[in-house]
């Protein structure tokens, strides 16, 4: 029930930052409305089921949230009709199918590189005091959490050298797997997911995304092909039916919402928006999951130094492609990584191997990434020119054969894939996020928070923005 100062509060957003925000708000009393600019929810967890049987989501999503509470409710949004699964991760690089994390894999690949990979990070590993002791109670000691198998991860910082003269992830990576290995693998792979090269990054995003291996894992992985599962999340889950957006299906029910409603424009001084160029209504508090240059683009009178400091901020755009396959089984991979430049797709995920129920019967699907930037990579050809070029490099790796019938092809550009962490992104981001609070306006998500964060994450994001209202 409505508390006796409730404000006048609207979500902007049905993702699962919207979804996070209109239901601690609703819980705690005070009524709120909830935009969508799309008719669909979701946000960018987004998910479109289509006549011919087939599930795709706006990009390859999965949970593997630690969070109880989080992982009931998403389950519970589905029915508690929910996969769970190990995943297979592996890697294409030149010709060869390497298990992920490639690091720890490397059996069957050059052996100049791999004996060069070797003294390389044998090296790192010394410089960083990795072989320190190997008592299990010294903190340098590599226990479960830090090999992924379910604890707090480390981060990058904890993991390689935290010393102040890291000026950037290309640093960052030699000083962590040797030179060799880090132009051959991580580098390469940025490029094609971040669009830029590894020295235009920071190290902040890093988290436990890459794997911080011991030297016997690396030795074990050169001299034999088969090796643990070293994945830094060893569980995950899918909804068995209508894709990811099934995990947060109760933002369309939690408070009303407003579907094809664009916020066009916001006049912080008067306290009013605009919905698709004409509607206006007032505000107290705004919660906003709108990119950050969006959103400032609609501020009425936003000083143009915020204004171009959001401009500066760089985003990748997915290519999305995504194939529908008569045939019941094209990979023994959950998803893939891709290093060649010759391969234009960073990764492939396949979506048949979520849940059955993402494909017809006797079907596979696979759905390929390629990334452009507007600040680093424009995208300059067409999509159909991205399709076919999809299908090339899949014939290329071998995912396709050539007598495979592709009985679906749908594709699309995500506007807002991956915050990329180059170093205009920190000093920007914190005198948008003032100027906002500043003028009643919570951000949240992950391109109101311009972070690498997760669908759980996102969640608790809008959570903390509606509390920040609710403690007012």
């Amino acid at each position: 029930m409505p508390t006796s100062d409730s404000k006048n509060i609207f979500v902007i957003g049905t993702g699962p930052a919207g979804y996070g925000a209109a239901k601690h708000l609703m819980e705690n009393g005070q009524p709120t409305r909830l935009l969508e600019k799309n008719s669909y929810f979701g946000g960018h967890c987004a998910s479109f089921e289509f006549e011919e049987g087939f599930v795709f989501d706006d990009g390859p999503h999965i949970s593997f949230t630690k969070h109880d509470e989080i992982k009931e409710l998403f389950a519970a949004n589905t029915g508690n009709d929910v996969s769970q699964f190990s995943a297979y991760v592996d890697n294409w690089w030149r010709g060869y199918w390497v298990k992920h994390p490639a690091i720890t894999s490397m059996h069957g690949l050059p052996t100049e590189m791999n004996t060069k990979i070797l003294m390389e990070i044998t090296t790192a590993l010394a410089a960083r005091g990795a072989f320190a002791s190997s008592d299990s109670d010294s903190p340098n000691a590599a226990g479960p959490a830090g090999k992924g198998t379910g604890g707090e991860q480390p981060s990058a910082d904890s993991s390689a050298d935290s010393s102040d003269d890291v000026k950037n992830y290309e640093e960052w990576l030699i000083r962590s797997y040797g030179d060799t290995y880090a132009r051959n693998f991580p580098m390469e792979y940025t490029v094609k997911y971040h669009t830029t090269e590894a020295k235009n990054l920071t190290t902040d995003w890093l988290g436990p995304r890459l794997y911080q291996p011991d030297l016997e894992e690396v030795i074990q992985g050169m001299l034999s092909a088969e090796t643990p599962d070293r994945h830094y999340i060893s569980e995950f889950r899918y909804p068995n039916k209508k894709g990811f957006a099934n995990f947060v299906s109760e933002v369309q029910t939690v408070a009303p919402v407003s579907y094809e409603s664009e916020v066009t424009e916001i006049d912080v001084i008067n306290r009013t928006f605009t919905i698709n160029g004409s509607e206006v209504h007032n505000y107290d508090h705004l919660v906003s999951s709108m990119p950050l240059p969006t959103i400032m683009k609609c501020i009425k009178g936003a000083p143009t130094d915020l204004i171009q400091a959001a401009e500066g901020l760089a985003c990748t755009q997915a290519a999305i492609v995504n194939f529908g396959v008569k045939r019941p089984e094209i990979s023994k991979a959950h998803w893939s990584y891709f290093y060649d430049e010759e391969i234009p797709f960073a990764r492939t995920s396949f979506p048949h191997k979520f849940s059955p129920h993402t494909v017809p019967e006797g079907c596979s699907a696979v759905q390929a990434e390629t990334y452009f930037s507007d600040k680093y990579r424009p995208m300059t050809g067409t999509l159909d020119q991205v399709v076919e070029d999809t299908i090339e490099g899949l014939l290329t790796v071998g995912t396709l054969k050539s007598r495979d019938e592709i009985v679906f092809s749908k594709a699309w550009v995500a506007p807002w894939a991956q915050v990329i962490f180059d170093h205009d992104r920190k000093e920007a981001v914190e005198a948008i996020h003032g100027f906002l609070r500043e003028n009643n306006i919570e951000y949240c998500g992950r391109f109101g928070e311009w972070a690498y964060i997760w669908s759980d994450e996102s969640y608790l994001s809008g959570r903390a923005a509606a509390d920040r209202i609710i403690q007012t």
